[in-house]
């Protein structure tokens, strides 16, 4: 099983305040987009990092918000455990020590540093998030070699966004 450890803020999240003074959190549509067409291309399911669970420990929340949010492709498999560590990259190792054998290849997309030195981070830009090259990058992290540009280009719809 291919997995991508994904911070939410990859998805470039901005908080929305309500006339009632109620906060959403609304991710960026084409980073969504974007993750939506990794995971389909790349076989992959998603495991949350740990910051991200402050209210939720459960699976099935995250994985009604990405389809609310019109995701065909993103199921959430797990979450980073809690550790009482600052470095995210040994939550992932855990997590990963837990599921011994069932994981082929993994990624991680986090706009945060602390990951250990041979970890596959592709780290994102808090204000760029998620963008077209470096889903690429992690496809070709997943598939184990780069993809042709063409056929990801077409997959994403993204074309000259791409361009390397």
């Amino acid at each position: 099983m291919n997995l991508i450890f994904l911070n939410e803020q990859v998805l470039r999240g901005l908080a929305v305040r309500f006339i009632d003074g109620a906060e959403s959190l609304q991710w960026d549509p084409t980073a969504l987009r974007l993750l939506d067409r990794l995971c389909e291309a790349a076989n992959a399911r998603l495991v949350v990092c740990s910051d991200q669970q402050q209210n939720e420990s459960r699976l099935e929340p995250w994985n009604e918000r990405f389809r609310a949010a019109g995701s065909r492709h993103i199921e959430v498999v797990g979450l980073t455990p809690v550790l009482c560590t600052s470095d995210p990259g040994v939550e992932v190792l855990t997590f990963l020590k837990t599921f011994a054998g069932t994981v082929t290849r993994y990624v991680i997309l986090d706009s945060r540093p602390g990951y250990l030195v041979w970890q596959p981070h592709l780290r994102a830009e808090r204000d760029t998030g998620l963008t077209a090259r470096l889903a690429y990058e992690a496809l070709a992290q997943l598939n184990a070699g780069s993809p042709l540009l063409a056929e990801w280009q077409a997959l994403s719809g993204y074309g000259d966004l791409l361009s390397l």
